[in-house]
């Protein structure tokens, strides 16, 4: 896929996947509490994650590919404060050690093809300040094609894809200090009640069968 198609096919999925937050309660928690100084969010899409990210740092980026995500993501959180920028997440246009965070929230599988990722984490490297933190998730591949299959639900601007071992893989080539987290996903329909998220949260523990994976990642 040359750079043109690719970039077409984000703004194409504009018009017909406006993505909303669908994320538990829980997660949004577990992002947050590892937000903090000035932050980055990568790919921020329609916006939804920005006013939740802001609340917990000083300041706030939010970058994305798309022309008509960035529409929608002001449209959704400018008047909060965010400062929202088009940008490759390839090619990061900040300079070294500028932010204390930097959230990629379901952002490194839209990248066109898997030999993007390890530049897309050395660039999260490169602008992160020493201790600083990265925050990223991701679908499991092999469990998520499965969710999917079984729900009918489609992403076409998935291009790549990773298995928990891959994930954990590239996190520690890039990364001194990584933890990875699960989220199990498939009980979420059925999370008003107590023991359906009690539950869930156990299965989470069993990160390689969980559909949704999640890092922190640490810079020295």
């Amino acid at each position: 896929m040359n750079e043109k198609a690719y970039v077409d096919s984000l703004e194409r999925s504009v018009t017909v996947q406006a993505h909303r937050q669908t994320a538990s309660r829980d997660f949004v928690d577990f992002v947050l509490a590892n937000v903090r100084g000035r932050c980055l969010e990568i790919g921020c899409g329609d916006g939804m994650w920005a006013k939740e990210i802001l609340s917990r740092c000083d300041t706030l980026i939010s970058m994305d590919i798309s022309a008509g995500r960035l529409i929608r993501a002001r449209q959704e959180a400018s008047a909060a404060g965010v400062q929202f920028v088009r940008a490759d997440a390839r090619e990061l246009p900040f300079k070294n050690n500028s932010f204390e965070t930097v959230c990629a929230i379901e952002v490194i599988e839209h990248l066109p093809h898997q030999s993007f990722h390890r530049h897309f984490l050395e660039e999260i490297y490169r602008v992160l300040a020493p201790s600083g933190t990265l925050v990223i998730s991701t679908p499991n591949k092999p469990l998520f094609w499965v969710y999917c299959a079984l729900t009918g639900e489609k992403h076409p601007t998935h291009f790549s894809e990773l298995d928990y071992f891959r994930f954990k893989s590239l996190l520690n080539k890039c990364f001194p200090e990584v933890h990875l987290y699960g989220r199990f996903g498939w009980l979420l329909p059925w999370r008003r009640f107590s023991s359906v998220r009690k539950f869930h949260s156990f299965l989470s523990r069993f990160t390689p069968w969980c559909k949704g994976l999640a890092g922190v990642c640490r810079k020295r």
